[in-house]
């Protein structure tokens, strides 16, 4: 048994010893100091570290991590190495990524194939660092928002951290790091200012660490493209879209409607994104299909026919019968809702004589307005929406019911001559003649015009009819006047025919007296009663003489009347004809304020009294209008009438505003010139 013993322990030594000898030798990792900073400087930090031990596997990097973190690595600092195995102590120069004054840990290390080995941290304060070396920047071209631009440098940074990049105030995200490069987009917020636009360049400011460095970039941008939508037509209350492709700008982005070359109007409402922009048609457009200018970061784009504006058009079968005054509501189609004033209303020939007002008082549906009592405006009227220069299709229909209207406009020629004293008018027909100066200027109810007719060429003429005009039933117009021949001189007498228009000067009146009492004619003579004749030195002398002229042989005769007197008081009669007789209304003598109604007996050529009459006096109106039953006239305190068969007296009250200088009767109608720039209408059916 012991020999067995003994066996059995021998084997066992013998396979121990075995095992032994099969055993691999276990791996040594490099032993080296902790780093240490051998010099600090505002270039940077010189480390090293002593090796104790290379280990029992090839070394094949070494250097140093340096950084925030108490214990510094490959994946969380900063690193400088070298490739290969180092003597026995090695440095390196950290030159980047370090601020002044800044706390900082540094770590040696070596890696093999096994990985890598590291000294034990120190920390240090730093001096500061020499930093990034910028070489150049590449951009894409076209370059568009967010595309990669890529920065080459040297001494970069191996942190994401580290790296601050802007380009025109816009944070860009760096998205790449490598060894002699770095990466980021470009950022969509660039607003593109008058300097972008005209240099071509962005200023990038570039921050690695605690350096800082601006670079300028030139670029070509990528510009938009645009693609209309076809068949867009759209109300006022709806966006226009253009859609297209790169159309993003986050400022100097505008809509303009392009009228003309001179004109343009920025539309509100604009916003854009890369495939769409839209805006507010918020403008007076003259065109269904306007132009737009679009903006875009910077630069100005044409678009033609991008979309259709839908007409504005009034709900048809609307009427109004109103006072001027008075606030009318109209409901209407399609209004420009972005602004009040952009709803154009106009007259068929494209006048606009309304007020928009009270957008406050009216739905979205509706317009309100007055009326201003200008030129154009007619009794009755049809007002119609301009829609980009033409009439809408439908319209409303205003009677208006104002006694007294604007009807003609007259010009500054006209308002000249007629300043002066003795002018007149005459109506025949559908025509109204307005004798002014040496001038004759005519009056069409019908087209609401006024015109110059001609004038008389003769120099010693100033005045057609500073004494009287009046019709005679010849069709013929007669006038006289008073040309300032002193001492001798004679009324001057002219004939006017309407159908040629022309003027023809006929002998004068064989008397120096002016003011007459009365002119009137028949079908055979022109009467010419009275006057007052004007002596330098001595005055006013009264002149019982009464004058006729005979129409066929243009020839003056004196009126035997014993019983005519003028009186000493300057005052005037006032004539018409009703169903073939001539009458007269005036005051019935110089001593009394009565007037009374004559006609005239072509007879004996004498007047009669018909009938007194409740009027104030002499008329002021150049003629004594005949409406219907109505003789109607205007006095010095407003409108009066009386009835052509009873002769009773009509006083229209609140019409003493109807101040005449000059005034005819057409169409049932009265036109009156007071003195300013129109011809009013006066209508007494509303009176």
């Amino acid at each position: 048994m012991k020999i067995q013993a003994k066996l059995i322990l021998f084997c066992l030594f013998l396979g121990l010893f075995a095992c032994e000898k099969d055993t691999l030798e276990p791996r040594k990792n490099p032993r080296f100091s902790i780093a240490f900073v051998q010099s600090l400087d505002a270039s940077g930090a010189q480390f090293a570290a002593n090796v104790f031990e290379f280990g029992n596997e090839d070394v094949l990097e070494y250097g140093f991590v340096y950084g925030k973190s108490s214990q510094p690595r490959v994946e969380n600092s900063e690193i400088i190495k070298r490739e290969g195995k180092p003597a026995a102590q090695f440095e390196i120069k950290a030159t980047h990524s370090m601020a002044f004054e800044e706390r900082y840990h540094v770590a040696a290390f070596m890696r093999t194939a096994s990985g890598f080995v590291y000294s034990a941290p120190v920390e240090f304060e730093s001096r500061g660092s020499e930093g990034f070396i910028f070489q150049r920047i590449e951009l894409p071209s076209p370059v568009y928002f967010r595309d990669t631009i890529t920065v080459f440098a040297s001494n970069l940074s191996r942190s994401i951290a580290n790296y601050t990049v802007s380009v025109e105030g816009e944070r860009a995200p760096v998205v790449e790091l490598g060894e002699n490069y770095f990466k980021f987009l470009l950022p969509d917020g660039i607003i593109f200012d008058d300097r972008i636009v005209i240099d071509k360049t962005f200023r990038v400011f570039l921050q690695v660490g605690d350096k800082l460095l601006q670079v300028e970039a030139p670029f070509n941008f990528k510009k938009p493209e645009f693609r209309i939508i076809p068949n867009q037509k759209i109300n006022y209350n709806q966006p226009a879209f253009i859609e297209g492709d790169f159309m993003e700008s986050a400022g100097f982005f505008q809509v303009y409607y392009v009228e003309n070359q001179q004109r343009k109007t920025q539309l509100n409402g604009s916003f854009n994104s890369k495939t769409r922009i839209g805006f507010n048609p918020s403008s007076v457009f003259s065109q269904s299909r306007p132009r737009i200018e679009v903006v875009i970061r910077g630069e100005s784009y044409f678009i033609d026919n991008s979309f259709e504006l839908n007409p504005t058009e009034f709900v048809s079968g609307q009427q109004f019968e109103i006072n001027s005054s008075d606030f009318i509501v109209a409901k209407v189609i399609n209004k420009n809702v972005h602004n009040y004033l952009y709803n154009t209303i106009v007259t068929a020939d494209f006048q606009s004589p309304l007020e928009l007002t009270g957008e406050d008082l009216v739905e979205e549906d509706e317009v309100g307005f007055v009326i201003n009592l200008t030129t154009g405006i007619k009794r009755e009227n049809r007002f119609y929406f301009n829609n980009f220069g033409r009439l809408s299709e439908n319209y409303i229909e205003v009677r208006l019911t104002n006694p007294s209207l604007p009807h003609a406009a007259v010009s500054d020629r006209f308002i000249n001559a007629a300043s002066a004293n003795g002018s007149r008018a005459v109506s025949i027909g559908d025509k109204g003649y307005f004798f002014a100066g040496k001038e004759v200027f005519r009056l069409k109810p019908e087209n609401q015009t006024f015109s110059f007719v001609t004038q008389i060429q003769a120099t010693n003429v100033f005045s057609l009819s500073n004494q009287f005009a009046l019709l005679a039933p010849s069709g013929k117009i007669y006038t006289g006047a008073d040309n300032l021949v002193r001492d001798g001189g004679l009324v001057d007498f002219f004939e006017f025919d309407p159908n040629t228009e022309r003027i023809t000067r006929l002998p004068a009146i064989p008397t120096r007296a002016t003011s007459p009492l009365a002119v009137y004619t028949t079908d055979s003579y022109l009467y010419y009663d009275g006057g007052f004749v004007f002596t330098e030195g001595v005055g006013a002398t009264a002149s019982n003489e009464r004058w006729r002229y005979e129409f066929s042989s243009k020839t003056w005769t004196k009126i035997n009347d014993p019983t005519f007197e003028m009186g000493i008081v300057r005052r005037s009669y006032t004539t018409y004809r009703h169903n073939g007789k001539l009458f007269k209304v005036g005051f019935n003598s110089e001593t009394d304020n009565s007037t009374f109604l004559y006609e005239f007996n072509e007879m004996s050529e004498k007047w009669n009294k018909v009938s007194a009459l409740n009027l104030p006096g002499n008329p002021v109106s150049n003629e004594i209008f005949i409406i219907g039953t109505e003789a109607f006239a205007l006095f010095g305190n407003g409108l009066y009438s009386f009835n052509l068969l009873t002769y009773q007296v009509t006083e229209y009250y609140n019409t003493n505003y109807l101040r005449p200088l000059l005034s005819v009767g057409i169409a049932n109608k009265i036109y009156i010139y007071d003195g300013f720039s129109f011809i009013a209408e006066v209508d007494p059916e509303f009176f």
